[in-house]
């Protein structure tokens, strides 16, 4: 039996299996990311005058925006409570004077910059699902330049959380 593997095999295999492995990262890409990519193409619909187009965009864009404002305020509330219980912690190894109140101290620190990035990105993408929303109520009125303008808000407001 020959268990010598040619070395273009092993290169072909090796980038085959690093491909299936990474595969499920590029699969589910954030809800931001989706959300900016069908308004992006809502706008670029938009321009051309494509009523159907836009309208489906932005509502795939709609769904997205939503599920990306739903997944920052849940990490916004769960970075708060851990919050809350990394304060006790520090407090209780402050007093024995402890190497693990350090590590508490600066875990403390991150998860703080963590519940503000969250709570902002959280506030980000409420604008977009509000402007998301006027942009689909104005293309169903036929108004392109308003649903041209609510669609720019709502791409800058993604922009912001990414």
């Amino acid at each position: 039996m020959n268990t010598h593997i040619n070395p273009k095999t092993a290169v072909l295999l090796a980038a085959t299996l690093g491909l299936i492995v990474s595969s499920p990262a590029f699969a589910n890409p954030p809800h931001a990311v989706m959300a900016l990519e069908h308004a992006v193409t809502a706008q670029a619909h938009n321009e051309l005058g494509h009523g159907n187009d836009v309208k489906s965009h932005l509502s795939e864009a709609l769904k997205h925006a939503g599920e990306s404002e739903k997944q920052h305020a849940d990490a916004h509330a769960h970075t708060t409570e851990a919050i809350k219980h990394l304060k006790e912690t520090v407090k209780h190894d402050e007093m024995a004077h402890t190497q693990s109140g350090v590590y508490a101290t600066e875990t403390l620190r991150s998860a703080e910059s963590a519940e503000q990035a969250h709570a902002s990105a959280h506030a980000h993408m409420s604008e977009v699902v509000k402007h998301l929303k006027e942009a689909e109520t104005h293309n169903n009125a036929g108004h392109k330049d308003k649903t041209a303008e609510h669609l720019q808000e709502a791409v800058k407001h993604i922009e912001e959380t990414l």
